[in-house]
């Protein structure tokens, strides 16, 4: 999870879990890492750089038309 109160969209990011990313990342490279919770323009880079694989975006598409926000998105990765 990128955030640290499960159950609701619009969470925060939790730069914690950045880290957790990383370290389990680093420890297990042949592993797929998925995130859900506040994956946007503005985290995704990140979470890339950190590992991550797959990616699970909610209510940032919702401010916009899906089909452009997605390609926005991958072409941050």
């Amino acid at each position: 999870m990128g955030i640290d109160t499960i159950g609701k969209q619009g969470e925060p990011f939790s730069k914690a879990s950045l880290e957790f990313i990383k370290k389990i990342h680093a420890e297990y490279k042949d592993v797929t890492l998925q995130v859900d919770g506040a994956v946007n323009a503005t985290t995704i880079g990140l979470l890339s750089e950190a590992g991550v694989a797959r990616f699970v975006v909610g209510s940032w598409l919702s401010n916009g038309h899906a089909k452009d926000k997605i390609q926005e998105l991958k072409n941050l990765i």
